[in-house]
């Protein structure tokens, strides 16, 4: 079965689970770009959750994407510093660690300026994290 190219905007969980009935294995590229943790309840979706819960959020939609993948599919989640390390160990577990492409370490925005002279007492987040994995990784 052919499938066109979607884009899909709303509850990720609820999409994943739909798309497993009719796209398992047709998937190319998933891209997550999930709360970050960060404790703040900005933006469209409270990001205030324990680690343990957030974690738990993650694997169930990883879980959930592993079906989809086609055999060159890939999946990118994009997460800054509070979660990145614990997103990778998922991934790892999810996926395999043997299926890990890389870690790209994004600049997000520069350390000068403004951005420093208004910090306060806090370290500036200038890096986001992309880690990658492939279905079937062949080098």
């Amino acid at each position: 079965m052919t499938h066109k190219n979607q884009l899909i905007v709303g509850d990720n969980l609820t999409a994943l689970q739909r798309l497993g009935e009719s796209c398992a294995g047709a998937v190319r590229l998933v891209y997550l770009d999930p709360p970050y943790n960060t404790g703040s309840d900005k933006g469209h979706y409270g990001d205030r959750s324990t680690p343990e819960r957030w974690a738990q959020m993650m694997r169930v939609r990883l879980e959930a994407i592993r079906p989809l993948l086609a055999d060159n599919g890939v999946v990118v989640a994009q997460v800054d510093k509070h979660e990145q390390a614990t997103l990778k160990i998922l991934m790892d577990e999810v996926f395999g660690r043997a299926h890990f492409v890389t870690t790209i370490a994004v600049r997000m925005s520069g350390t000068s300026g403004f951005k420093i002279e208004h910090t306060g007492k806090t370290i500036v987040k200038n890096t986001e994290f992309l880690h990658v994995y492939a279905k079937r990784l062949e080098l």
